[in-house]
């Protein structure tokens, strides 16, 4: 049906989700003008996939994916120019994962943790997200040893299945507030590709996914920390478009004190009467 349709899902979701792709990818609050423009663009017809790609292949867009690399990797933020240089690489064609082998085996890197032990242990946290096994760091030091290099060693890492997972469960907790189910995972393992393109490859299929349209608004405001009358009025003005009356303010800030969750309150007005007039009144 049209109420069903991605497309209608788009159109009544255009502009709270620029927000939410300002707030989510490039972690600034847009002008009103960026949010103006490419609210248009949505509403014209430019697919999801183009618009979110645009924001987090951006120059703005990466040089947040740089400066996160190094703090991650490196343990640092970057200088503008070191910044500026890997932003221009991976326009030139470098993936994420180039750029993230680059550090793991640079020379700072090394120096960070310069023993066989440390530089192995170093790789199950910061790639698989977990402290090394007992076994699996002894093998692993062994093999280095033997004479396997550590080029090797953080390639095999970085193209494990558990590494994978630890991609997807990454991204849908940073962009849909949620861990993945295990049906979820076991499909993008599959489907992502193995070139290095897997992390931008996934993020674009989340970012411009019906889920993450559907509740923009949601994670816009809970990702500032809002108040309870604050997130209330913010409902308010993005979803029925118009500033919240004191006593709506209030009635909903008082379920919300009693533990009602945040989700069930957007629900609530997401569905409301009011809601399903604005959208009557854009359809005729």
């Amino acid at each position: 049906s049209v109420l069903a349709s991605s497309e209608f899902l788009t159109r009544q979701t255009a502009r709270p989700t620029v927000v939410a792709l300002y707030d989510n990818v490039l972690h600034r609050t847009a002008t009103d003008g960026e949010v103006d423009y490419w609210t248009n663009q949505l509403l014209n017809g430019l697919s999801r996939e183009v618009v979110v790609t645009a924001f987090h292949q951006s120059v703005e867009g990466l040089g947040h994916l740089v400066t996160e690399a190094y703090g991650s990797i490196l343990e640092r933020l970057p200088a503008d120019v070191e910044r500026d240089y890997w932003v221009a690489q991976i326009g030139l064609g470098t993936t994420e994962l180039g750029v993230s082998q680059t550090f793991f085996l640079s020379a700072e890197y090394q120096a960070l943790y310069s023993s066989d032990e440390a530089f192995i242990s170093s790789l199950y946290t910061k790639i698989l997200n977990r402290d090394a096994d007992s076994a699996g760091l002894q093998a692993w030091v062994a093999a280095l040893e033997s004479g396997v290099t550590r080029q090797t060693a953080v390639a095999t890492f970085l193209s494990t299945a558990e590494y994978r997972a630890q991609v997807i469960t990454d991204i849908y907790t940073e962009f849909l507030g949620r861990s993945p189910v295990a049906v979820e995972t076991a499909y993008w393992s599959a489907n992502l590709p193995t070139n290095g393109t897997m992390a931008a490859t996934l993020r674009t299929a989340v970012l411009a996914s019906d889920e993450y349209f559907r509740t923009a608004t949601v994670h816009t405001v809970v990702a500032h920390d809002l108040s309870n009358e604050t997130y209330v009025a913010a409902l308010y003005n993005d979803i029925l478009q118009r500033p919240a009356t004191p006593e709506e303010v209030a009635g909903y800030s008082a379920l919300l004190g009693t533990g009602v969750s945040r989700f069930n309150v957007t629900s609530q007005i997401w569905n409301s009467p009011e809601r399903a007039s604005l959208v009557a009144n854009d359809l005729y």
